[in-house]
Formats: C-alpha cells, structure tokens, sequence
C-alpha cells in the first residue's frame, strides 16, 4: 500500500505525450530514426503515433523524507557533492565512485551497473 496520497497536495495539469497503442506492433517492431535522412526516406523516419494525456502532477516536495522505494515504488536520494568540474576525466570519476558507493549504501549490493545513453547527432 502507498503512503501517497494526494489530497492536499498542490498540483498542476500537465500534458504528457505518449507512444499510440497500434494492433501494427505486435508484428512490425516499433521505431524511430534520428538524424539526417535523405528527403525521398523521410516517409519512413518512424512507424510511431503518439497521443496527448492530460493529467495532474503533483507537488511531493513535502514528503520527500517519508517516500520509499519498497512501498512508493520510487524515493528521493541526495546525490553526491558535485566535484570542481565534470568536464574533466577526474571530476566525472571521482562523481561516479560517490554515486556508486550511494548506490550500494542504499541498496546494500555488491555490483551496481549504469548505462551512459547519448544521441549522437551529425551536425552540417
């Protein structure tokens, strides 16, 4: 059972754009090209229709310190002290082992896996 309820709590009305349902994916998998294209293979950059939700979000920033992941299904973790700059191959290490070590703290593991996902973009 959550300890969210959301009476009381402020919110706003957020729209929120989400993948189309289509009977065509269950046999042709869903996709998406990014990038540049030639103009006559425009047609087919995706096989995806989206759809418009609207609905409310709320504001949990007062109950931050009584969320957790086992009964909310997500929490809030502070996250490690920024190093000086994360522009250089030392600041972006010396982030990661503190986020690896909060990481297995707080899930009491011994292996801990983080994917970097980038788009890569041709730019002329």
């Amino acid at each position: 059972m959550t300890s969210l309820t959301p009476e009381g709590l402020p919110n706003v009305l957020g729209s929120f754009t989400f993948v189309k349902d289509d009977p065509k994916h269950l046999f042709e998998e869903p996709y998406e090209v990014t990038g540049l294209l030639p103009p006559e293979e425009e047609h087919m950059r995706t096989n995806l229709s989206y759809e418009v939700h609207e609905m409310p979000v709320y504001d949990l920033r007062t109950k931050l310190d009584s969320l957790s992941l086992e009964v909310d299904q997500f929490e809030f973790s502070s996250q490690p002290d920024l190093p000086s700059s994360l522009d250089t191959a030392e600041g972006l290490q010396a982030y990661l082992l503190a986020l690896l070590k909060l990481m297995k703290d707080r899930f009491q593991t011994k292996e801990v896996v983080m994917y970097n996902y980038a788009v890569l973009q041709t730019i002329s």
